[in-house]
């Protein structure tokens, strides 16, 4: 079984917090490498990250933080996309922060930015929509990961925070 898959199953246990595997730092580690070594050239903005911090494998934990998405990231998108509703150029936003494609999201008749975000929704696409003093930040999500609190537990390891973001 794959580290990430064993992480998947463990996390959607009734208990997640109590009953920590002997090895879950092992285990997170190797899940990192799987999925570093499966998606990044899948998701142009982790490419970008990597190449310019010189990360080609996953050794330690040390080598995910120059990976790690700043919160301008999840923002970069042009306001012009929203305000002159150019909603495919924001499917293609997200697609560079995602490892699925966005081509699937119906546009057409889009009014506003909670209508893309339902129609991402509808087309499988699970974007996380938060509010903050820096602005509007959308996340892509785990599409099917069953529940918000398993997003919060897979995304977060240990600590559950409400936001599905890391503190």
């Amino acid at each position: 079984m794959r580290a990430v898959d064993e992480l998947i199953a463990f996390a959607r246990s009734p208990d997640p917090f109590r009953k920590a595997p002997d090895n879950l730092a092992e285990l997170q580690l190797e899940a990192a490498r799987e999925r570093f070594a499966e998606r990044r050239q899948k998701i142009r903005v982790l490419d970008k990250r990597a190449r310019e911090a010189g990360i080609t494998t996953i050794d330690s934990f040390a080598d995910l933080v120059p990976l790690l998405f700043a919160h301008t990231s999840c923002k970069s998108y042009p306001e012009a996309f929203v305000d002159n509703a150019q909603w495919s150029h924001m499917n293609m936003w997200l697609g560079t922060l995602s490892s699925y494609p966005t081509d699937n999201i119906d546009v057409a008749d889009v009014r506003d930015i909670d209508d893309w975000l339902d129609r991402a929704k509808t087309a499988g696409h699970h974007v996380l929509r938060v509010e903050r003093d820096i602005g509007q930040i959308l996340l892509p999500r785990p599409v099917d990961t069953g529940s918000r609190s398993f997003d919060r537990r897979l995304s977060c390891g240990r600590q559950p925070v409400d936001t599905g973001l890391c503190a």
